[in-house]
């Protein structure tokens, strides 16, 4: 999954860039920290948390079955929540840059563009992006392992499921603010 989880903290960072649009576009430095603080705390408590998880109790995963889990140094997990931090970081200061030019457009069709991506990489993935189990089964055998939808097996679809409404929950809120941030 972090195949497609740093380039959506990456959007998710110009998400809520984007939803302080008109406060970045007055240039204040206030609005700017307020609007980046906002970013890192839903970053950081909403979004970053779930990859982590997966990444701990679903390693092998989708297509994280291409890397042996006894070859990954100890320091994977900090690697990836920073690397999280740092992509959503970047793709707020991309669209700060953006709506300071006047091409917040441009920043808009980029994050569209990453969640086509993310997207398009699960599902060109199909089926493996459908497996559950470990790199030795994946790689020895398949038959062996769930399916995401079974959940008499593995309770995977609802732990996704509740993974999705705790990150677009937050989402929706915290640009609900930012917007409505702008209109006062």
């Amino acid at each position: 999954m972090v195949q497609i989880d740093i380039p959506i903290a990456f959007a998710v960072g110009q998400m809520l860039a984007d939803a302080a649009n008109r406060q970045l576009s007055t240039g204040k430095p206030e609005s700017y920290y307020q609007a980046l603080a906002m970013t890192n705390i839903f970053t950081g408590l909403f979004f970053a948390p779930i990859p982590i998880y997966f990444l701990v109790d679903y390693f092998g995963w989708e297509t994280t079955y291409m890397v042996d889990p006894e070859r990954v140094t100890r320091f994977f997990i900090a690697i990836v929540l920073f690397v999280l931090m740092l992509a959503a970081n970047l793709g707020f200061a991309l669209s700060d840059l953006l709506i300071r030019k006047g091409r917040s457009a441009v920043a808009r069709i980029i994050y569209i563009l990453i969640w086509i991506y993310a997207l398009a990489w699960i599902f060109g993935n199909w089926p493996r992006s459908t497996r559950l189990g470990t790199y030795t089964q994946y790689h020895t055998a398949r038959e062996t392992m769930a399916r995401a939808w079974e959940v008499w097996k593995d309770p995977f679809l609802f732990i996704l499921i509740g993974t999705l409404v705790i990150f677009l929950v937050p989402l929706v809120l915290f640009a609900r603010r930012l917007r409505r941030e702008a209109r006062s």
